[in-house]
């Protein structure tokens, strides 16, 4: 018997040479505050960063910053109760992203009209069911002490007409 040499054949192939170097791609993650925002940055392929605090306005201008240095941005983060503000703050500053359309899942940002008009009816819808709740609590306690309340029994119109007994009646 005798050793056969296998061989694999090299494959070549020529990849087009791009005119420009790639962009630089920092990639942010963001909890969004009140008075600061919080941020985790990733430059390029390496390593996350420790998260960095940021006063709202800092972090625009700390945004800029990188932009003017030539950073490419993506950035990712709940809207949450703040809506899409900072959203179309850091696009105003640059138009960052071309790539890859399914590497996120993308959300479509209402106008600031369709935002306020939202969050006015989830803020109407809110009340409503607080109204329900607090109307309840009422009835139960007046239940308590032995009294019945029907219909809408809370509101200024009907405050007048409300018995209040005296201490010590009722089913205590």
């Amino acid at each position: 018997m005798h050793n056969e040499t296998i061989t694999t054949p090299a494959v070549v192939s020529t990849q087009p040479v791009k005119s420009q170097p790639s962009p630089r791609l920092l990639k942010l993650a963001l909890d969004v505050h009140l008075r600061q925002h919080v941020v985790a940055m990733q430059y390029d392929g390496s390593s996350p960063k420790p998260p960095q605090r940021f006063s709202p306005p800092g972090l625009l201008a700390w945004v800029q910053k990188q932009i003017v240095q030539g950073w490419q941005l993506v950035s990712c983060y709940e809207a949450g109760p703040f809506g899409y503000g900072l959203h179309r703050q850091l696009t105003a500053l640059d138009r960052y992203l071309a790539g890859n359309p399914h590497a996120l899942a993308l959300v479509r940002v209402p106008t600031e009209a369709q935002e306020r008009q939202r969050s006015e009816s989830r803020l109407r819808q809110s009340l409503k069911r607080d109204l329900k709740l607090i109307a309840q609590r009422g009835r139960g306690l007046a239940m308590q002490y032995g009294f019945s309340l029907k219909d809408k029994w809370y509101g200024a119109r009907n405050w007048p007409r409300l018995v209040v007994p005296p201490p010590g009646c009722g089913n205590s």
